[in-house]
């Protein structure tokens, strides 16, 4: 399964202090991490975002280190190549960060991606 970035966001924000975010990427996160045979992918580049967003909700870098030991030990991460870069911006109709996502999560052979923000990853 590849996990969305904008799923490791709203885990992370519900999880801190001061921020309201869905639940739902909490809840659906730590059912799938539990799971033993469950592997989840999440692209490297998914990182840089995280750090940008948090970064600008004023998260200090201390626990923006702590947060990206957190998903490190939890998810595979999936190395972003120029293949990658050209997969996705051949997919006509797509956001292109989310056709980036969808270049990698197809590379890995995820049959799942986990999102909040299904509009842009139908068919």
């Amino acid at each position: 399964m590849f996990v969305d970035t904008n799923l490791l966001i709203n885990d992370y924000l519900y999880r801190a202090e001061g921020f309201e975010k869905s639940r739902v990427a909490y809840d659906a996160l730590n059912f799938l991490r539990a799971k033993p045979k469950s592997t989840l992918y999440v692209a490297s580049f998914s990182l840089v975002q995280l750090i940008s967003t948090l970064s600008r909700q004023k998260v200090s870098d201390a626990i923006i280190r702590e947060e990206l030991q957190f998903i490190v030990a939890r998810y595979q991460l999936v190395d972003f190549t120029k293949a990658d870069i050209m997969r996705g911006l051949n997919l006509a109709g797509r956001d292109v960060e989310d056709a980036f996502q969808y270049a990698v999560s197809q590379k890995m052979r995820c049959r799942y991606i986990l999102t909040d923000n299904v509009k842009d990853f139908k068919g």
